[in-house]
């Protein structure tokens, strides 16, 4: 399991890297691809590179001072892809659970109105 930190450089070199093979990256350049409050450095970068390479998401072809050429591999490609498609399918049942919920007070509220009418037309208030 990836944490949030590795997961957003691994969607940021997936979006650069896409269609093409190696890419070259300076250090600076993907701290600031992470938003702020993750609170990261060039050495953290460094780290989370060596973690993705080690479990075999991107290959490190070379590395120095200021710059890495990476590409991004099969099995991260479909890491990102398949986070990407869970999304999806959270909003995709969180909208299908928005209209069920609506339809059924909605119905609830028809009926509870319709029993109104009929008892009051029924056992209403009659003039004496």
């Amino acid at each position: 399991m990836l944490d949030f930190t590795s997961k957003k450089l691994l969607n940021v070199l997936h979006a650069e890297c896409l269609g093409s093979g190696y890419k070259v990256f300076s250090f600076s350049e993907l701290v600031m691809s992470l938003p702020e409050n993750y609170g990261v450095d060039q050495e953290e970068v460094r780290n989370v590179l060596k973690n993705l390479n080690a479990r075999e998401y991107i290959n490190i072809r070379y590395e120095d001072d200021g710059e890495v050429c990476l590409c991004v591999l099969a099995e991260g490609r479909a890491l990102v892809e398949n986070d990407f498609q869970e999304i999806e399918d959270r909003k995709r049942i969180e909208k299908r659970l928005l209209i069920s919920s609506f339809m059924g007070g909605a119905c609830g509220g028809i009926l509870m109105a319709v029993m109104f009418v009929i008892l009051f037309f029924c056992f209403g208030v009659r003039n004496a």
